[in-house]
């Protein structure tokens, strides 16, 4: 939302105003109302000339496309108007460091990999609690991986376990 939520994502009503700008009243080219990616959340428009430049140097690179960028837009005659590629750019996958008290899906997550390396029993039930069970099975983990053996499952203990 570079300077108002009109930018980015627009109601129906907002594209029937933006329509009637552009058929009655000489505003900027517009779509159908209906048929705008703005409508769709595809789209977003770009107010500066340096914030239109960046999105040309690295929107390419998240999946955001604008005139005169290596990804193209849906109006290439409008240099501010950008528009989304679904599957371009995949977000990373986000492995929370997990100690003692820890808590949630990441937990489960993390019981899933030691059930399936062998760590848990195939029988264990998945939960989301750091329980001193689950911190031994990381321990245990840690050491035949020459891991540091702290039960912290933090970046290289998650490497470990999604290359097992």
């Amino acid at each position: 939302m570079p300077t108002s939520s009109r930018t980015a994502y627009r109601t129906y009503a907002e594209q029937q105003a933006f329509w009637d700008l552009y058929l009655h009243h000489g505003g900027s080219l517009a779509a159908r109302p209906g048929y705008s990616n703005h409508g769709w959340g595809l789209a977003i428009d770009i107010p500066t000339a340096p914030m239109q430049a960046a999105m040309r140097q690295y929107g390419h690179l998240f999946g955001w496309g604008i005139a005169g960028g290596k990804l193209s837009s849906d109006a290439p005659s409008e240099s501010w108007h950008c528009t989304f590629h679904p599957g371009v750019w995949k977000a990373p996958t986000v492995y929370p460091t997990i100690r003692k008290g820890s808590h949630g899906p990441s937990v489960q997550k993390l019981q899933v990999y030691l059930r399936a390396a062998g760590y848990l029993p195939a029988t264990w039930h998945v939960h989301q609690s750091y329980t001193i069970y689950v911190r031994r099975a990381v321990r245990a983990f840690q050491k035949a991986h020459h891991l540091p053996v702290d039960s912290v499952c933090g970046p290289a203990t998650w490497s470990a376990l999604r290359s097992h």
